[in-house]
This record gives structure tokens, C-alpha cells and sequence, in this order.
């Protein structure tokens, strides 16, 4: 059993490591989450093969000096690794680089690395061979038991095969760790359906504990039969309070629903930790377990922690949607949502206004006070224009000092009103900065679609033409375009 450990804690140092990595914000820092991950694949690369030599019965052969001849590549490698920068021998061409929304380090492996991997590859290659060799010798009950390790051990090693040879186009080199989870998954099934480690001495219990994601066991009545001890941290809770409590302890009735599927489903959670409080989000995996005469005996539930990921997903839509400097949609998000506002206006019949605002003689305003005084004049400006507007209209910055603004269901009596509301709220007090105040006004200019049949593009340019008409007659105008 100590050796499978072995395993997982090579597979969450690799998994950990890499998820620190991607949240890493500097490339030394990169680099040692990098380094880490590497003491994860050796850690990976003794465990099969310790377990291996374990399973098939060969334990005998784990002398002692055997041991210490495994573990001279390992020492060697994380000596190689960290000293890196004193010869180059790991990595070649070293460099950074943005990929989806994060920074990433890419680089040629050197000689050592060459070596690393391929002395990785080859161990795995061969105990997989070893395996298969127990496997034709086996009878039955043997042999599906090894198949399942097989199949388990390979997934990770065949998808890391196939990223090496560029078969998978990603810039991102390693991707064992988002294949781990798959692996983990099978080899849990095939602990409970075909109990692997009664044959051996590795309690069952044991691999259940040593698996870093959340495990549950449910019956077909949707109570909790059994929970490893990453369920009791996601939890807070001892196993005493969850054993033979329905499952809608954990998960909302409308996820418990999805269970009633007889394929296996992945949906995403908030469980909320009863000891700390904190509310974390996890991607929860349910598989069906069936006996020999496929009758339904209950689910396997896994959970995986994604809230970091989620967070970052989350501030990556915020970036991608909004303008950094006011917080407001940006152009690409406003003609999104706009779309979709003309496409309700002309079903409902109702009608709709577009307001194209732009700040007085701002250039004024940047050349008198510097540019940081004109931009707190900008998100100053973005506040008092969105504290006058409703809930559902979509105010965005068009670019510059020009904002624009949709009112859904507005006609032109209530665009007016709420144009010349906006003007009043910008001018009736003066803007702060570090060298005086300054006064601000705006021109707006005001279009109205009856119907919804326009494209977003012309109400929007129409509105910037009565913009600029509103401009010709001065500073603090209104003026509309039917």
C-alpha cells in the first residue's frame, strides 16, 4: 500500500506544483514550481515501479541495494535541477511567455532533461511490461484485477507520450496532471468493484486515504455509505455525521437530481465547510457502480477543489469584459449585450434608446492637470453616470472620454429626461484632483429604435452624430436623432 501512496503523493506534488506554476507571477518563481514538479515524477516514477515489483509478487527482489540503485537518478535529478543556472544542462532557450490569460515559461530541454524524461518513460514502460507479463500468467480474477492497474498506471503516460510527440497542439508541455484525475477515477472504481488490494497486502482503506481529491460512496438510495478523510477537511464535518445521511447534506436537491442518470456526469458545486465556514467550489465527478448482472448498486462521487481555478476564470472574464480603468462594459462586451437587447426589443415591440456622451474639452482637462488628474475624472464620471442609471441599462466607455449608454424599453420623451438627468448629475458638482478642482460637463447625443430591426453599429454611430450636433451648439447639450 505504501508504495501506490507513493503515487498519489508524486501525482499531487506534480498536480500542485503545476497549478502554483500557472498562478505564479514572476518566472523565478515559475521555475521553482517548475523544479517542484519534477521531484513529483521521480516520486511517481519510484512508486510504479516499487508497486509494480509489490503487486506482481516479486517484493523479494526490493533489496536494500536495490532501493538505493533507484534512488541515484532521483538525487541526481533534483541536484541537476536546482543548479540549473550554473550550467544549463536542463533547461535551453528559457523564456516567458502570456497563454490564456496567465504567464507560462517555455523552454528546450537540455541534455539532463532529455535524460530525465527518458529515464521516467522507461521505467513506467517497463513495469507496465512487467504487469503485462503478470497478467498472461494470472488467472481470471488476477488478470482483471491487473488490467484495471494497467489501464490506471497507463492513462497519464500514453496522453504524456502523445503531448511529447506534438499529436495534442498546446503550448502547455505538461499535462500530466489534468489527466491524473481520470487515472484516479478508474483505479478507485477497480478498488471497489473487483477489490484489487484484497489480493495484496495494500488495504483498501489505505488507497481510499491516500487520494488527494474528496471520495464518497453512495448507495442507490442516494445515502452515504463511505467518505475518505479529503471529504471530512472539504466538510468540516467527522465521519460519524455523514455515514448513512442523504447525500443533499452535501449537495443541493437540484444536483441530486442528475444522479438519476446511468451515465457518468460531471457538474460543478459549492460545498460550504461547516467547520470554517469558507464556501469553495468543486468540480464533482458521479460514476455508476454495477454489479455482475449490471444492476445499480450506488454512485462513486469524486471532488476535486477548482475554486482557485474558478477565481481566476472569473477575473479573466472580468478583463476580458470590462474597462480597466472605469470598471464598465468595454466596447467588444456592450455590443454583445446590445445584440441581444435589440433582438428582446424587436420581439416585445418595445422601444429602445442609445446615448452617446462625450466629456467636455477634456483634452483641456489632461493638458491643465496631467493625465492621472484626467483619468480619476474619467472613473469619477463613470460613477455619478451609473449611480443615475437603472440596473438593467448598459453603460460601457466607447474609447477616450466617449461613454455610451443603452435604455432598454425608453422612448424618446424618457431618453430625453434621463439624458438631461445625467447632464445635471455630471456639472452640478466640481471633480477633485491633487491640483484644484475642476468642473466637468458633457454633450449627449440621443437615438431611438422603435422596433429593434437596426444593427447595434448604426444606432450607436447615429447616436455620435447627435453627439456632435449637441457639441456644435456647446458645451453641456442635448441633442436627439429620430
Amino acid at each position: 500500500m505504501g508504495k501506490f501512496v507513493f503515487i498519489m503523493i508524486g501525482a499531487a506534488i506534480w498536480s500542485f506544483s503545476h497549478t502554483l506554476k500557472i498562478a505564479a507571477d514572476s518566472q523565478r518563481f515559475m521555475i521553482i514550481f517548475d523544479n517542484l514538479a519534477y521531484l513529483g515524477m521521480d516520486l511517481i516514477a519510484l512508486g510504479v515501479l516499487t508497486f509494480t515489483i509489490s503487486f506482481t509478487k516479486n517484493k523479494d527482489r526490493l533489496d536494500n541495494w536495490v532501493i538505493g540503485l533507484l534512488l541515484v537518478e532521483p538525487v541526481l535529478n533534483q541536484i541537476m535541477i536546482w543548479s540549473d543556472p550554473l550550467h544549463g544542462f536542463f533547461r535551453e532557450n528559457l523564456r516567458s511567455i502570456p497563454l490564456d490569460g496567465y504567464n507560462t515559461i517555455l523552454y528546450e530541454n537540455g541534455v539532463w532533461a532529455t535524460t530525465t524524461l527518458a529515464y521516467f518513460y522507461t521505467i513506467v514502460l517497463f513495469s507496465l511490461l512487467f504487469l503485462a507479463n503478470f497478467y498472461l500468467q494470472s488467472n481470471q480474477l488476477t488478470r482483471t484485477q491487473t488490467a484495471v492497474i494497467i489501464l490506471g498506471i497507463s492513462f497519464p503516460f500514453i496522453a504524456g507520450i502523445v503531448s511529447m510527440l506534438g499529436l495534442i497542439q498546446s503550448l502547455e508541455r505538461d499535462i500530466f496532471p489534468l489527466t491524473f484525475g481520470i487515472s484516479n477515477i478508474f483505479l478507485a472504481w477497480g478498488v471497489l468493484r473487483f477489490r484489487i488490494f484484497d489480493v495484496v497486502p495494500i488495504s483498501r482503506e489505505r488507497i481510499i486515504e491516500g487520494m488527494h481529491e474528496g471520495m464518497l460512496l453512495i448507495d442507490d438510495r442516494n445515502r452515504i455509505l463511505d467518505v475518505n478523510p479529503a471529504v471530512l477537511d472539504i466538510t468540516g464535518l467527522l465521519e460519524k455525521d455523514l455515514l448513512g445521511t442523504p447525500l443533499s447534506n452535501l449537495l443541493p436537491e437540484s444536483e441530486i437530481t442528475l444522479l438519476s442518470k446511468s451515465e457518468t456526469i460531471q457538474i460543478e458545486s459549492q460545498i460550504k465547510n461547516r467547520k470554517s465556514g469558507s464556501l469553495n467550489t468543486y468540480e464533482v465527478r458521479i460514476s455508476p457502480l454495477y454489479d455482475r448482472q449490471n444492476t445499480r448498486l450506488g454512485r462513486l462521487i469524486f471532488l476535486q477543489d477548482i475554486t482557485r481555478r474558478k477565481v481566476l476564470e472569473n477575473e479573466l472574464h472580468r478583463m476580458a469584459t470590462t474597462d480597466p480603468l472605469t470598471g464598465l462594459l468595454n466596447r467588444r462586451q456592450f455590443e454583445m449585450l446590445a445584440k441581444r437587447e435589440l433582438s428582446r426589443t424587436q420581439r416585445n415591440k418595445h422601444p429602445l434608446s442609445v446615448l452617446m456622451l462625450d466629456i467636455d474639452d477634456f483634452k483641456k482637462i489632461n493638458d491643465s492637470y496631467g493625465h492621472a488628474a484626467g483619468d480619476n475624472v474619467l472613473k469619477e464620471f463613470a460613477r455619478r453616470c451609473r449611480d443615475s442609471l437603472r440596473a438593467a441599462d448598459l453603460f460601457a466607455r466607447f474609447g477616450g472620454e466617449e461613454f455610451v449608454i443603452l435604455l432598454p424599453e425608453t422612448d424618446e420623451s424618457t431618453a430625453e429626461q434621463v439624458a438631461a438627468r445625467l447632464c445635471a448629475c455630471i456639472s452640478d458638482e466640481h471633480y477633485d484632483t491633487d491640483k484644484g478642482k475642476i468642473m466637468v460637463s458633457a454633450c449627449i447625443g440621443v437615438t431611438i429604435s422603435q422596433d429593434g430591426h437596426e444593427l447595434i453599429e448604426d444606432l450607436v454611430a447615429s447616436a455620435d452624430e447627435a453627439m456632435y450636433t449637441a457639441k456644435a451648439k456647446g458645451s453641456n447639450t442635448i441633442a436627439l436623432v429620430s
